[in-house]
């Protein structure tokens, strides 16, 4: 009878083991078409009516900001920010830096030092994911968060902590939950940085629960949907005061 118990564990969890291969296999491989996709759309491009009053917008970011995820441009997240900027009585000028699988340390190396060249008056950073999902060391994050603030020069700028990872579908228990504390613990360090007026609670505020709205995801379980961003395109309004960079 324990001999047959443990046949039967073994077989269940080696069935489990292969169905979770498969399916990592798969989302990974989906992710890889995205990337592909949104590595296509434009970076450098414009959003309303040319009469109305120039206003150049400087994204900086991840696979969140080149819109992976987004069947179109017009649906990332930078686009529909753009869109609501437009919207205002502004001709914006988008300039998108963001690229898939970056990390802090690579808008402090990479992103910066183009935009540094430009006067925007607008700049957004959403980073944070890939440092919570690559394990990068808290000090390197707080580092390299503090080497990054103080080179943003906007009248507006705002930041997106690290969204809420305990509901991204394509992560398994319990790595949702590691993940996820580790995008806890990443805004606690980004709150000590910056100031409440340029923070963007994606993790609070824009959360995208699968459960109960599985299309604000992608395809790949893990990006949001042209939907999903949406959602978080809510959260990136400016308020009134927002005129000046806060110093820390």
């Amino acid at each position: 009878m324990t001999k047959s118990f443990l046949m039967i564990a073994i077989l269940f969890l080696s069935t489990l083991l292969g169905i979770l291969i498969i399916r990592t296999i798969y989302l990974t491989a989906v992710t890889t078409k995205l990337f592909a996709e949104s590595s296509n759309f434009s970076r450098d491009y414009y959003v309303g009516n040319p009469s109305n009053s120039p206003f150049l917008y400087v994204a900086l970011g991840d696979s969140t900001v080149q819109g992976t995820g987004s069947a179109n441009l017009e649906g990332t997240l930078v686009y529909q920010i753009a869109t609501k900027n437009a919207e205002q009585g502004f001709y914006v000028h988008v300039r998108n830096f963001g690229t898939s699988g970056a990390r802090v340390h690579d808008v402090l190396e990479k992103q910066i030092p183009p935009m540094n060249e430009l006067r925007p008056d607008l700049i957004t950073v959403t980073v944070g994911a890939n440092d919570a999902t690559h394990f990068t060391s808290y000090t390197s994050y707080e580092r390299d968060w503090k080497a990054i603030f103080p080179t943003l020069r906007a009248p507006q700028i705002l930041i997106a902590n690290t969204p809420n990872m305990a509901y991204t579908p394509a992560l398994t228990f319990p790595m949702n939950r590691i993940i996820n504390n580790r995008a806890v613990h990443q805004n606690s360090i980004l709150n000590s940085i910056i100031s409440s007026e340029n923070l963007v609670d994606l993790y609070g505020q824009g959360t995208l629960n699968y459960f109960s709205a599985s299309h604000f995801y992608a395809a790949d379980l893990f990006h949001p949907s042209t939907a999903g961003y949406s959602q978080w395109t809510k959260l990136f309004q400016a308020p009134s005061s927002n005129r000046f960079r806060p110093s820390f």
